[in-house]
């Protein structure tokens, strides 16, 4: 008795705290944002190592500091590199250039009344309604955002 009552009892705690730890599509963006920043500083800084080793190693044995320099190539190439979710985001920055190129580009295609603002706002509800997650963990990259903009907005101004 005692067993089934703790068990039931543990899985009432678990399905709690599992059903407090869900996240908004905003946050999920986020924390992935973080989690990345996070290893490319770590790729930055043993990229700093490798490339102060490489030159010890060339001179000890010119193979391990060949392979050190690449090495630091690799990890400091990787750093430099925006990931998927950052470029993504950068299109929810307002007065951002890759936004800017957006609403150009929307304004050439679909109509010479949609302002910046109303680009941000379609992208803003794509994020609270949790569309750009739908296919979490695969989140929706910067190329998925543009193509919903557009279509969402061809829709509106087709009516008009």
């Amino acid at each position: 008795m005692k067993k089934i009552i703790i068990a039931s009892l543990l899985s009432v705690f678990s399905l709690n705290s599992f059903a407090d730890f869900s996240l908004s599509c905003p946050e999920i963006y986020q924390k992935i944002l973080t989690d990345k920043e996070m290893k490319k500083e770590a790729a930055s800084k043993l990229s700093n190592r490798l490339s102060g080793l490489s030159l010890v190693g060339l001179i000890a044995m010119p193979e391990v500091g060949l392979a050190l320099i690449g090495a630091s190539l690799v990890s400091g190439t990787y750093s430099a590199i925006p990931s998927k979710e950052e470029r993504a985001m950068s299109l929810v920055e307002e007065g951002s250039r890759q936004l800017e190129r957006l609403t150009k580009d929307i304004q050439k295609n679909i109509s010479k009344d949609i302002t910046e603002q109303e680009v941000l706002g379609v992208i803003q509800e794509g994020l609270d309604s949790g569309l750009y997650c739908q296919n979490f963990p695969e989140l929706y990259g910067r190329r998925d955002i543009k193509k919903q903009v557009t279509s969402e907005l061809k829709v509106r101004y087709s009516n008009r």
